[in-house]
């Protein structure tokens, strides 16, 4: 788990058609939404997440390198829709190293079922470039086009993975080809 900043209200919430935009990382509160047409770049940091989802939609393009995404709480969590062009990579370095994505669990114990679910359908994840740490939530995959099919490496570890439309989810483990980090326990980890 990251430092978690208070809300910080100067972030934005929605952008969208024609706008771009250079996020900054922080705690973004209420949810955000990239839609329409948006081209924004994640700058390198981590993003909390609290009290509303991250959706990215329609024909948004969003990009960005040693990001981190962090989901706080119940009502946070990505739907990644439509045909937004998505490609990010996780951290090298600090508190979320190669984790692309995680969340808080909400329960204590493992054998709790969370209600949470992060989705993809959009038709254009290009590359998501380490590890989706989601060990308590389900991920949807409900699409017929590849999903990750340019990331060095994409590492799930999720409770339920739900696929749907005959997806193409790829899991390519050429770590040597990249410097964002592979967690403990899987091969190819470098000395």
């Amino acid at each position: 788990i990251p430092a978690i900043d208070a809300c910080d209200a100067t972030l934005p919430n929605d952008i969208g058609a024609d706008q771009s935009a250079n996020l900054s990382p922080g705690t973004y509160c209420g949810g955000l939404t990239i839609h329409e047409n948006a081209n924004v770049w994640f700058a390198p940091g981590v993003y909390v997440f609290q009290n509303g989802p991250l959706i990215i939609a329609d024909d948004a393009v969003v990009m960005g390198e040693n990001v981190g995404l962090f989901f706080d709480d119940e009502d946070a969590f990505f739907e990644f829709r439509d045909n937004a062009d998505i490609s990010l990579s996780a951290p090298e370095i600090g508190p979320m190293a190669g984790i692309l994505v995680s969340a808080r669990k909400l329960c204590a114990n493992s054998s709790c079922l969370s209600l949470r679910q992060f989705t993809i359908t959009s038709a254009k994840v290009r590359s998501l470039l380490g590890t989706i740490n989601l060990p308590q939530d389900d991920l949807l995959i409900d699409t017929t086009m590849p999903v990750s099919e340019e990331a060095a490496f994409t590492i799930l570890i999720i409770d339920n993975l739900v696929m749907q439309q005959a997806p193409w989810l790829v899991l390519n483990t050429d770590y040597a080809s990249t410097t964002v980090p592979v967690p403990d326990g899987f091969s190819g980890i470098r000395s």
